[in-house]
């Protein structure tokens, strides 16, 4: 799924959580924006978010339909939702294992791909690329022209899995404090809200 997406140009530069790139990689990018900003004396607003067991509030239907755009079979995808929610799950701590399970029940089903699933990562990162373009849609965040070519490198947010940070820089040199403060509240509350709509919680 990952090499299709990465393939594919489906999963966003932005996103740092793939084959070929490094954490340190989405800190560079960041730092050198701060930098750009501070050169050309401009007004920015960087916003940190976290989002509080990503993988266990993962939306069922919002999971399968996002990886289903990275290009899995949509049977592949019941066949893993369906086995995470019929799963018996046990307490495991230092003093042993819980003798009690829970399990789903009709009227309140299991959701999310459960902490130590090693696709959990994968579904969460298919799940980002369409908040990462939902966002893209609503704030402009920072527009860059490389020096060279005057190639337009433009960027709202930098994501690792779930650790998004999001960047606002004023459009021109003239724009207010209050006016890009205001852009930055509205891409917080529209990257909050579409969290929401996933199951998940910042």
């Amino acid at each position: 799924m990952m090499d299709q997406g990465i393939r594919k140009g489906i999963i966003p530069s932005s996103q740092y959580a793939k084959k070929g790139n490094r954490a340190i990689e989405a800190a560079i990018v960041k730092i050198l924006i701060f930098d750009h900003l501070r050169i050309n004396r401009h007004n920015g607003v960087f916003i940190a978010m976290d989002l509080m067991n990503c993988f266990d509030r993962m939306a069922d239907p919002i999971s399968s339909l996002a990886v289903q755009r990275l290009c899995v079979a949509p049977n592949i995808t019941n066949c893993m939702i369906r086995t995470l929610c019929k799963m018996k799950h046990y307490i495991r701590t230092a003093y042993g294992d819980s003798t009690w399970s829970y399990i789903e029940e009709p009227n309140r089903p299991l959701q999310g791909a459960v902490q130590g699933n090693g696709a959990a990562s994968p579904i969460f990162i298919a799940i980002s690329c369409v908040i990462l373009s939902y966002l893209e849609s609503q704030v402009i965040g920072v527009n860059i022209n490389s020096a060279i070519t005057l190639s337009l490198f433009s960027i709202i947010a930098i994501l690792y899995v779930d650790d998004p940070d999001i960047l606002i820089a004023a459009r021109y040199s003239c724009e207010s404090i209050t006016l890009i403060c205001e852009r930055a509240q509205r891409a917080a509350t529209s990257y909050h809200n579409a969290v929401q709509q996933t199951g998940g919680a910042v």
